[in-house]
């Protein structure tokens, strides 16, 4: 059996619709960047970019020009789609992640962002919001299995995502942010996580499914790892900032 219809998450792009194409029977979640362009100092040249047929691709996944990826494999979030080396195909898994499919395609994100209400909408729909939300444009999907403390941040282009797909078995789980937590820019908390207070995912992370983030901490990178600081947790002394006197 084939899937038919809407096979796309509601965040798709391109540089020209006329030179993307996706195989029959492919399904794409959130955040596919199809790649057209190629840039220079100087100019730029538009080719084709092509998904082959029977592949599941994972969010936020950026396609180039001559990806070396044929059918029937399964491309994880955030993966970096091979360009060089065999063709890959009936390959299980891409990269160090499992895959995830948007369920609710049709679902968009609560207006208000960045503005004092936003924290009274996420409310109604289902989401346990504590005081002083600042939220300018964060996705939040299963509402009902998160809660966020006081005195948060969730950057721009952030996401809390409680689900995935895992061998084709759907998966979910609640999502804890304590107080005064951050969520960098385009950063990505998986289901399961719990993020204890004071503590950050920089830009950009994956915070893996079932995380448990200690007081205080910074995660960073993809899968997100823990920033030991040097000298049992100080920061580095500062730079003089005066000018330097020569001996």
């Amino acid at each position: 059996m084939v899937q038919t219809g809407s096979n796309f998450g509601p965040a798709v792009g391109h540089e020209s619709p006329f030179l993307s194409n996706v195989g029959s029977g492919t399904m794409a979640s959130d955040g596919l960047n199809m790649m057209n362009a190629e840039f220079t100092r100087t100019s730029f040249r538009l080719s084709r970019g092509s998904v082959a047929g029977r592949n599941v691709l994972g969010n936020n996944i950026n396609f180039p020009i001559g990806a070396h990826v044929g059918e029937n494999c399964l491309l994880g979030t955030k993966v970096m789609v091979p360009i060089d080396g065999p063709v890959r195909s009936d390959v299980g898994r891409l990269g160090y992640f499992w895959q995830h499919q948007r369920l609710w395609k049709l679902l968009t994100g609560a207006p208000f962002g960045g503005t004092p209400f936003k924290s009274m909408f996420w409310r109604m729909l289902g989401v346990k919001v504590g005081k002083r939300l600042y939220y300018p444009g964060a996705g939040i999907i299963e509402r009902t299995l998160v809660t966020i403390g006081d005195d948060c941040a969730l950057n721009e282009g952030s996401l809390i995502q409680g689900h995935s797909l895992e061998d084709g078995t759907f998966k979910s789980g609640r999502i804890v942010l304590g107080d005064r937590c951050t969520v960098g820019v385009e950063a990505f908390v998986h289901y399961g996580v719990t993020m204890g207070d004071g503590s950050t995912v920089e830009a950009d992370a994956f915070l893996m499914k079932g995380e448990d983030v200690p007081y205080n901490a910074t995660y960073v990178g993809n899968p997100a790892r823990e920033i030991i600081s040097p000298q049992g947790g100080q920061r580095p002394a500062p730079l003089p900032s005066g000018p330097a006197t020569g001996h």
